[in-house]
């Protein structure tokens, strides 16, 4: 108390904590040892499982290489494990495998370092088909290939976040690690990196609009100032950790999956397609649509596994495109951004519904494309339309017959055209060279073969 009452410092005693051996705050730990990082920065790395597989493996010695220059050793530990990924080795897990990579996880542990608010941050997220993961990085703002470690951090997905689109994942991992790192990254500018090209558009072009789930998520993130890059999986550092997460205790999953999902409920209820079809009927068609059932499929699988997916499932090519803004509601019904995907069963059916007042092509394209959405849905509405009788009869295009040019003779009265004129009930005989362009007019008292051979 006489050292603080020196230096100048007022306390409230009311919010002291007396007697304490050691306390944390910022990510660091106090104590009469001195200061050293907390547990919490390095449990998502240390309590991470083994990898079960040659990727899983690839994946961890990529961290550990990005860390190699901090690491002693680090060629020595991982020259035991390297063979183990090439093509014609057989993975099998052993003693010394496991002693290498703990050596190699606890190096990358006793080299994590202190945040630096004068240098620059970056947080590198991914997301597996089971967690999360982001890794908190500092680079040197001096010299940017010198960079350091500051935190990890991973959790395991919910059995609900595991039906969202990869996309999504990836985008619940930026507001996760955003959230994660709070005390780190607020108030200042820092960088995402992801694997995911797609979130790159959507979160650093504003007028983009995103699946409903992440446009929900955008909101979450309007307090940070951040833009995101991609950056190819094999050099995503956080790729490891993601596959092999730790359940996180800091975050609230619960609040996390209401808000994206009543968002999400809110927009599908709300959709005025449901008042000429039946939600449940909806809900039951889609169920029964195989490319709708393949789509759903399609949206768990991340970049690399998708060109196979498609080329093994090429009827649903046309979605391919589309992927990154199809959204599966918490009820079956799949969403492409705000509009509903329709069935193949009921197509026919609201596309009929929507020609009920005859108003056009254009006008009935406008009107369905506001509210649902199919592979080719423009076409079809043409093709429907163009067939439709009493559309025809009242359009108001009037269609002009082209001009037909008669070819321009070699010589003159190789070619002759005639016809009949009248005019004030006269007739005239009309004969024109079509060489020379000249007419020859002769007046008919009666407008009949004989008068005309004459």
């Amino acid at each position: 108390m006489k050292v603080l009452n020196e230096k100048g410092f007022t306390i409230n005693a009311d919010k002291c904590e007396w007697y304490r051996k050691e306390m944390e705050f910022f990510g660091l730990k106090f104590s009469e040892k001195g200061v050293s990082l907390t547990e919490d920065k390095s449990n998502a790395l240390m309590n991470a499982t083994i990898p079960e597989n040659k990727k899983e493996l690839h994946s961890f010695l990529g961290l550990g290489t990005y860390c190699s220059r901090f690491i002693h050793r680090y060629a020595d530990d991982s020259n035991e494990l390297w063979p183990l990924v090439r093509k014609n080795k057989q993975f099998e897990w052993n003693s010394n495998h496991q002693k290498s990579f703990d050596k190699i996880r606890l190096g990358i542990k006793n080299n994590l370092s202190y945040f630096d608010v004068n240098w620059h941050t970056e947080i590198h997220v991914d997301a597996s088909p089971v967690g999360l993961a982001a890794v908190l990085v500092q680079s040197n703002p001096r010299d940017r290939s010198e960079k350091r470690i500051i935190a990890f951090a991973s959790r395991c997905l919910s059995e609900l976040e595991k039906k969202y689109s990869q996309c999504e994942k990836e985008a619940l991992a930026i507001v996760w690690s955003c959230e994660r790192f709070h005390l780190y990254i607020y108030g200042s500018e820092f960088v995402i990196y992801s694997d995911n090209k797609a979130l790159e558009f959507i979160f650093n072009h504003h007028k983009q609009k995103p699946p409903p789930r992440i446009e929900r998520w955008q909101l979450r993130l309007m307090p940070y100032n951040f833009r995101v890059i991609h950056t190819p999986g094999e050099s995503n550092i956080a790729d490891y950790l993601s596959r092999h997460p730790i359940e996180d205790r800091n975050v609230n999953l619960k609040q996390y999956i209401k808000d994206a999902n009543d968002h999400i409920n809110a927009i599908t209820i709300e959709s005025p397609t449901l008042l000429v079809v039946p939600e449940d009927e909806i809900i039951e068609e889609t169920l029964k649509d195989f490319e709708l059932t393949l789509v759903k499929k399609a949206l768990l699988l991340k970049n690399k596994e998708l060109e196979k997916f498609f080329e093994l499932n090429k009827n649903i090519s046309a979605f391919k495109n589309h992927l990154n803004d199809i959204t599966l509601s918490e009820n079956g019904v799949l969403l492409k951004n705000h509009r509903i995907v329709i069935p193949k069963s009921l197509r026919n059916r609201i596309v009929d519904i929507a020609h009920d007042g005859h108003m056009g092509i254009s006008k009935t394209k406008s009107l369905i494309r506001e509210h649902i959405w199919f592979p080719d849905i423009d076409n079809m509405v043409q093709d429907k339309l163009k067939n439709c009788l009493a559309c025809q009869a009242n359009t108001d295009n009037t269609v002009i017959e082209p001009l037909i040019m008669s070819e321009l003779p070699k010589r003159p009265w190789q070619y002759l055209s005639m016809d009949f004129y009248e005019i004030d009930g006269l007739s005239f005989f009309v004969l024109m060279d079509e060489y020379c362009r000249f007419p020859i007019v002769n007046e008919l008292n009666i407008a009949n073969a004989s008068n005309v051979i004459m």
